[in-house]
């Protein structure tokens, strides 16, 4: 307001808000001080109750002394003041859910406060404040009271409160400017700071600026970048392979096939990612489709995977058939397998992790269940009840005991 007659005020964007406060900071580095422009409304009330302020700015109390009057501030042109009166203070009202009677007392009550007699003989002269009256200010008396002219070159505003005008929003406003005034940084980029509180950008892929793309170049962005694929990579590689140590585990039998096919897709969807970041495409808007895609699809495949499936047999019962069952001969050979495998690595992990996989067993029961119908060995039937007894040969554990009934 410093550079304009227009009486709408500019925004934080315009270049009359970065001279005003270039110029607020100028004021405080030559007449003024840092403690004088963090103090409080105490600071100028008592620069003029006691007369020792040379400039003050206070709100219109009717306290001035003798040796003080009141003025406009002015502008950096001629014609131009800074001088603006808030339409603000006490607000009355009715209640609406009061009697009628009341209401029409109440409307009587607010007619007699802004009648012309009480705002001239009780607001100007016992009070020496300003009242919204305009005409009482042509009225020589009452100049000799209050400053008119003061008041005939100020401009009315009003208050707009808006949705997100909070105190938060106040605050955060009052932070960026403290960071100008008391501290190191621009006025620009506070000012930016403030536009960015509430401004929207948008942004086409028909401009030159929808064509701009990031990439990291600094070799420091580029370690921790590939720190974070590797430590992705060893986690799924830890997974697949407690996964297989526990493939044949009755009480998580139905988990761990679920949790293995999501760790496929989320390793299968991030070598796309990362190989669509590296593919030279101008066509930005395509490349946030196929991401968006990918992530979206990677989403409802764990979360079918992982939940749905598990509420759709939670309370699930198998029934074994004749077909379910193995044959024993199939059995005895997978067996046969076995014993061989472990004969060739007898004390290697890999040869224990391979048996921790085909071993079949329950936490709960804390027994092996030696049978290849892994599929429905955990579920129980009434025709068929398979049984465990240890026994040991050549090392492994191989006993089973079936019984048709």
């Amino acid at each position: 307001m410093l550079h304009t007659s227009n009486p709408v005020f500019p925004g934080y964007d315009s270049k009359e808000a970065l001279e005003a406060l270039k110029f607020l900071k100028y004021l405080k580095n030559t007449i003024a001080s840092d403690e004088i422009f963090k103090g409080s409304e105490l600071l100028a009330f008592t620069g003029i109750l006691t007369g020792t302020g040379i400039f003050t700015r206070y709100w219109d109390m009717g306290m001035l002394t003798p040796n003080q009057y009141q003025t406009y501030t002015p502008g950096s042109k001629k014609g131009i003041n800074t001088h603006n009166c808030l339409v603000s203070g006490m607000n009355l009202g009715i209640s609406k859910y009061i009697k009628d009677e009341n209401k029409k007392a109440a409307l009587e009550v607010i007619k007699y406060f802004t009648s012309e007699d009480v705002q001239r003989e009780i607001i100007i002269k016992k009070y020496f404040l300003y009242t919204g009256i305009t005409k009482f200010y042509d009225d020589p008396e009452i100049c000799s009271i209050l400053s008119c002219s003061t008041i005939k070159n100020a401009r009315t505003l009003s208050l707009t409160i808006e949705e997100n005008y909070s105190d938060v929003y106040l605050t955060k406003i009052t932070a960026y400017l403290n960071e100008y005034l008391f501290g190191n940084r621009e006025a620009e980029e506070v000012l930016k700071d403030i536009t960015d509180i509430k401004k929207v950008y948008y942004f086409s892929y028909k401009t030159t600026i929808g064509l701009i793309m990031c990439t990291i170049k600094s070799i420091f962005g580029n370690m921790v970048m590939l720190v974070e694929l590797i430590e992705k990579f060893c986690m799924a590689i830890l997974i697949m392979i407690l996964s297989f140590c526990e493939w044949n585990v009755k009480e998580i039998y139905d988990n761990i096939r679920a949790i293995v096919i999501t760790i496929y897709i989320d390793v299968f969807s991030l070598i796309l990612l990362i190989v669509m970041n590296y593919i030279s495409l101008n066509n930005y808007e395509f490349i946030f489709m196929i991401s968006i895609l990918i992530i979206v699809l990677v989403g409802i495949s764990n979360f079918i995977l992982i939940y749905h499936i598990r509420l759709l047999f939670i309370n699930t019962n198998k029934m074994l058939t004749k077909e379910d069952i193995c044959d024993i001969k199939t059995s005895i050979s997978n067996k046969s397998s076995e014993i061989s495998y472990s004969k060739r690595h007898p004390g290697s992990v890999i040869g224990k992790i391979v048996g921790l996989h085909y071993t079949a067993y329950s936490i709960e029961s804390e027994s092996i269940i030696n049978t290849s119908c892994i599929r429905d060995y955990y579920s129980t039937s009434k025709s068929v009840d398979v049984k465990s007894n240890d026994t040991k040969s050549n090392g492994i554990i191989t006993s089973f005991n079936e019984d048709f009934k």
